[in-house]
Parts: structure tokens; C-alpha cells; sequence
């Protein structure tokens, strides 16, 4: 096992997975999930806004227009 992790770059691919994954679609679907996960990342997370309580103040705002 030792061996085999040695000479996959310390991953061992499981021969159902390489048998799925040589399907061109299944190889398409996983670049689009890459590119995906690539666009998700490199959304910023770092707002720290409360919509919440800004829709309420909205909603007093206009309630009391």
C-alpha cells in the first residue's frame, strides 16, 4: 500500500474511480466543478453587514413615511 501511495504522489486511486473518471463526460462535469469551485472561492466573505436589521429599518422608514 506504501508502495502504491509512494507512486500516485501519496494518493491512491481507486480503479473504479479511473474507470468513471475516463469517461469524457464525467471529465467534463469535473472541469465545470473545478471552475465552479474556483468562482465560489473567490467570492470575498469578509462583509459583516446585518440585512436583516437594515430591511427593519427600511421597512420602519417606510411605515412611517
Amino acid at each position: 500500500m506504501e508502495q502504491l501511495k509512494a507512486q500516485e504522489g501519496g494518493r491512491v486511486i481507486d480503479p473504479m474511480q479511473e474507470h468513471l473518471f475516463s469517461n469524457p463526460v464525467m471529465g467534463l462535469y469535473m472541469k465545470f466543478a473545478s471552475l465552479a469551485n474556483d468562482l465560489v472561492r473567490s467570492i470575498p466573505l469578509t462583509e459583516n453587514r446585518d440585512h436583516l436589521k437594515d430591511n427593519r429599518n427600511d421597512l420602519e422608514k417606510a411605515r412611517s413615511e
